[in-house]
């Protein structure tokens, strides 16, 4: 009986990478290259604020499959037929205190559905302004490594946004583990 529960729920959580029409809403994870972690300071869909305030996000997406290192936070979005998400971040690099602004639009078909129908949305923020929109296949396995880059686009400089976050580390939650982390030699490449 367990085999058979496994089997069913394994084939459910399968298909719902298939699910037709609009997704109900976007999965939303935040990741970066291991060199370039950032503070997102604004992040919108279908001009929609995603996430309220700012916030410190370290990841490891050069070095592993994005997914693999990040929460999730699910989000109600009315997708209405458009045919894409159009993403806006704003953020600034905690290593070179560079504010960078980009704008990306992701056809629907190009990203993934979680087994509750939910679009997988996950923005990878590199070096020199690089924004990457992956949207990860549900493993088969637990060595898999196939990834999916659904847009990417390098941002704009927004010099007026330029912020030493390190002067006030405890002014936002991890912002000081974040800060101190100590990195892995990273090989992702950003923009020029």
């Amino acid at each position: 009986m367990k085999v058979f529960r496994l089997t069913w729920i394994t084939g459910f959580l399968l298909l719902g990478a298939c699910v037709p029409g609009d997704p109900e809403g976007i999965a939303l994870r935040f990741s970066t290259y291991v060199q370039s972690p950032v503070v997102v300071q604004e992040f919108r869909v279908n001009g929609k604020l995603m996430w309220p305030g700012e916030i410190p996000v370290q990841g490891l997406s050069d070095l592993y499959r994005p997914h693999d290192n990040a929460g999730v936070k699910y989000l109600s979005l009315d997708i209405d037929g458009r045919g894409s998400l159009r993403i806006v971040a704003t953020w600034v690099e905690l290593l070179t205190h560079e504010a960078y602004r980009a704008e990306v639009a992701v056809p629907v078909q190009e990203l993934q559905r979680s087994a509750s129908g939910y679009a997988e949305v996950m923005p990878v923020f590199g070096p020199g302004g690089l924004l990457l929109i992956t949207s990860d296949p549900i493993p088969e396995t637990p060595d898999s490594t196939e990834t999916h880059d659904a847009g990417r686009v390098c941002g704009t400089r927004a010099p007026e946004l330029d912020k030493d976050y390190a002067k006030d580390p405890l002014s936002l939650p991890a912002l000081k583990e974040t800060l101190e982390y100590d990195r892995p030699a990273g090989v992702g490449n950003g923009c020029a």
